[in-house]
């Protein structure tokens, strides 16, 4: 496997539940949709992630995302 191949293969507009929230404030959203893949951070696929409600974005490495069913 290469630095960039995704293993879960998150697709855009993906909706994906944090799965940790470990230093997250208490007002930041858990759901997301996944809007885009970007580079490997350490060989670990990342995504960049946006909560259209709360209009909050982020980027989350694969290991933290678990994917859930669209609402």
């Amino acid at each position: 496997m290469t630095a960039r191949s995704h293993t879960r293969n998150y697709t855009s507009l993906t909706d994906a539940i944090l799965v940790t929230t470990k230093g997250l404030s208490p007002a930041a959203a858990v759901t997301y949709t996944v809007e885009a893949p970007m580079p490997a951070y350490q060989n670990s696929p990342q995504y960049r992630l946006w909560n259209a409600e709360l209009q909050q974005g982020r980027v989350a490495l694969e290991r933290e995302l678990e994917a859930v069913q669209p609402r």
